[in-house]
């Protein structure tokens, strides 16, 4: 399901930048466009994250007693979480800077 959205706004980014579009460029326009990419970004760092946390998280399982391997894969899961709290909080501040600049969401 994401692969197929992540595909639509990738098409839609394509679309945006033809040099034949019939509409003119607006508010509106700039607008999609901004929180189409901020969707995209989202998306991906998001999965970039999750992907992090996991990889993290099998290194803390798998560390065996190594106190210096456990406390390198904490840290990880500890920055993967940081990094998908930054994701969620600037995903919500571009959409509400666009709603306040009249966007629809």
């Amino acid at each position: 399901m994401a692969m197929h959205k992540l595909a639509l706004e990738l098409n839609f980014l394509k679309n945006a930048f033809d040099t034949q579009a019939s509409k003119p460029v607006g508010p509106e326009t700039v607008n999609t466009l901004v929180t189409k990419i901020a969707d995209t970004l989202a998306i991906v760092a998001g999965a970039a994250a999750v992907i992090m946390l996991i990889y993290a998280g099998i290194q803390y399982i798998t560390a065996g007693g190594n106190t210096e391997q456990a406390t390198k894969a904490r840290q990880g899961i500890i920055n993967s979480l940081i990094g998908i709290a930054i994701v969620i909080l600037s995903y919500g501040l571009v959409l509400w800077v666009a709603k306040q600049l009249g966007g629809q969401r």
